[in-house]
């Protein structure tokens, strides 16, 4: 109670010392709608569109092979844009430096050029020594411990270009020096087998007051999606606790194990303790281990996995390092993240600011928490296939169906409304108050890996937005009504701005205010009417708002037809429900700082304008329509996928 008490206090001092603050609420457009149906057509206009595609990661914190351009959607698009930074390396590319592979180097065929610097892939121990810079680089030696350290980013550049050189071998890159996974059994996503397993996020509980794998029944968001219709045995009840298609929760935290672990579990676990770099896999550990738990004392086949925050890092990184072999035998069918630490957590990087520690602490975020969430320790371990933070491209996180909500009010209400992470964001990224949105969400996956639909679509994992903050993503009951569609029922529909033709670009050309346009669609979607008339409930399921700074950009040419190919809103739907609501407006932007659009001087004056706005029912079928107004002309192309 006391900690908590003062660090509310000093956060509130942080607040009016540092002005901080969120951002605004949305704004109203005008309505003006014309339907014509058509069947689909995939056929692209003759005009390319001119794009803006850039790193809205700061530059000291952008992470090696990545860009986090919104391209996570690219099924409507003519070209996708290279996302993970490796596309073009050639293998002559490669740094030369001191030659330390000697002749061990495997034989790739020559494909690398010698001699190869392979010291910048050497794991980092996270270990340090006061006084010692050199020691912690870029981060904070505490008590032994590099916290926040940068690494090189360009350190796995190289891995998933199809050449295994000395530096990846042994582990490394498993994308190019293999061996490949083997799998056995067969993914199901439609049976009375299918668990669904909760994993919660940080916990503020002492260590040693709580059982790691203790069994806590219903509970998270897996037990509010009952509103909407998911009616499942729970782990606890009595007469129910070895159904094989129960909800469950468990503990991952504490000192002290529950009572169903062996002493060769425990002796396991207990090899990696908490408060340093093995704190991730000792929690990956109790999870995996309580999973194989439930299955064998289920009889349950399959896992639906939910997760929250650090809830998500841990599933990833089980996943990805298939403990026990899970991911190997298929057991894992559906993933819905809230909030996730999927791309580490680049607050971890600021450790040394004092506010900081104190919002960690206030929500129990520990020392060797901050170590595992580091993007470097993620890119290094989590994301063990090729390393690439924003990619689903590992073989063991493949023919999942994946959704993630993420939230974008950076207010913390738990810490009187501190815009945390606002306090140092020079990119003006989207973020949570935790978390930067662009980190809670997987951005591209490699087609093979992709879930592919009953019509062979090769489907990448959606995303939604709430805005709340990090704290209440799976409270919200957009949230919830998602996570229930993802994880039992089975069809996904993609909204797309498919192209644009500006009549009126509402450009000045004088001062700053010039051609072309910067274009940005901003969306309101609710389930409408199916959720209202089937549960009583009616919440805005994503909201996606340029003053939330999440929506994407590109530009138009007036009198220009452009391909636009824009993503308005991609996610899982009900399987009876008929349609939905959508507001997509379309906005001339002159203020938008994420990227880079200033065309306002001072920032003074309307900072964008709406060209067009559709708003009304969208029927969940394969059609076109066309909605037209004095300033602009846009075709909006829905397709709805039966996933199995």
């Amino acid at each position: 109670m006391s900690r908590n008490f003062w660090a509310i206090l000093l956060l509130a001092a942080c607040s009016i010392l540092s002005g901080c603050a969120g951002s605004n609420g949305p704004g109203d457009g005008s309505i003006d709608q014309i339907s014509d149906d058509g069947a689909w057509d995939a056929t692209p206009i003759d005009a390319e569109a001119d794009s803006v595609v850039r790193d809205a990661l700061p530059e000291a914190w952008t992470d090696a092979g990545t860009d986090v351009a919104d391209t996570d959607q690219d099924l409507f698009r003519p070209e996708v844009i290279d996302t993970d930074g490796t596309d073009d390396i050639e293998p002559d590319a490669v740094d030369a430096g001191a030659d330390v592979a000697g002749d061990t180097a495997p034989d790739t065929g020559a494909c690398w050029k010698e001699p190869i610097d392979c010291s910048g892939t050497t794991e980092f121990d996270y270990k340090c020594t006061m006084g010692k810079p050199e020691t912690c680089p870029g981060g904070l030696c505490a008590a032994g411990l590099c916290i926040g350290p940068m690494l090189d980013q360009d350190r796995w550049a190289a891995c998933d270009d199809d050449c295994c050189d000395p530096c990846e071998a042994e582990g490394g890159c498993p994308a190019d020096c293999g061996p490949g996974p083997e799998f056995s059994g067969t993914k199901e996503y439609d049976n009375a087998t299918t668990i669904s397993i909760w994993v919660h996020g940080w916990s503020n509980t002492n260590p040693d007051e709580e059982q790691y794998g203790r069994e806590r029944g219903c509970g998270g968001i897996l037990q509010d999606a009952a509103n909407f219709g998911v009616v499942r045995p729970c782990s606890k009840e009595d007469g129910t606790e070895l159904a094989p298609n129960q909800i469950a929760k468990f503990e991952y935290f504490g000192n002290t194990p529950a009572s169903w672990l062996t002493p060769e579990q425990i002796a396991e676990i207990e090899q990696y303790p908490l408060g340093g770099p093995k704190t991730l896999h000792r929690y990956a550990l109790i999870t995996a281990m309580y999973i194989r738990h439930k299955l064998d004392q289920t009889g349950a086949t399959h896992v639906n996995l939910a997760c929250h925050s650090y809830g998500c890092l841990i599933s990833r990184y089980m996943m990805e390092n298939n403990l026990l072999g899970l991911a190997a035998e298929n057991r894992f069918v559906r993933w819905f993240t809230s909030a996730g630490v999927l791309a580490g957590a680049r607050l971890a990087r600021l450790y040394d600011n004092t506010s900081v520690r104190e919002v960690a602490d206030l929500f129990g975020i520990s020392q060797g928490d901050f170590i595992v969430m580091n993007p470097d320790f993620v890119m290094d371990n989590a994301a063990a296939w090729n390393h690439r933070l924003y990619r689903a491209d590992s073989p063991y996180l493949g023919d999942m169906i994946i959704h993630h909500t993420c939230g974008d009010d950076p207010r913390i209400k738990q810490a009187l409304n501190i815009a945390l992470l606002d306090l140092n964001n020079p990119g003006d990224e989207p973020n949570d108050g935790i978390m930067y949105t662009l980190d809670t969400f997987f951005h591209d996956q490699d087609e093979p890996n992709r879930f592919h639909s009953v019509d062979g679509t090769g489907l990448l994992p959606s995303h939604s937005y709430v805005y709340v903050d990090h704290m209440a993503v799976p409270e919200a009951e957009g949230s919830v009504a998602l996570c229930a569609a993802a994880l039992f029922h089975g069809r996904k529909v993609e909204i797309v701005l498919k192209d644009i033709l500006l009549k009126d670009d509402l450009e000045s050309d004088w001062g700053l205010d010039k051609a072309p346009a910067e274009i940005v669609v901003e969306h309101q979607v609710r389930y409408s009417p199916y959720l209202p008339d089937t549960f009583g409930r009616n919440p805005l399921i994503s909201e996606n708002l340029i003053d939330y700074r999440t929506p994407e950009m590109f530009q138009a040419t007036q009198g220009q037809s452009v391909a636009a190919n824009q993503i308005i809103f991609a996610g899982p739907v009900f399987d009876d429900q008929q349609d939905l609501w959508l507001k997509a407006e379309i906005l001339e932007a002159d203020w938008y700082p994420r990227f880079d659009v200033r065309e306002l001087a001072l920032g003074i004056g309307d900072k964008h304008d709406a060209l067009i706005t559709f708003q009304g029912q969208v029927e969940l079928r394969d059609h076109e329509f066309v909605a037209e107004n004095e300033k602009a002309r846009i075709t909006i192309a829905v397709r709805v996928f039966s996933m199995y």
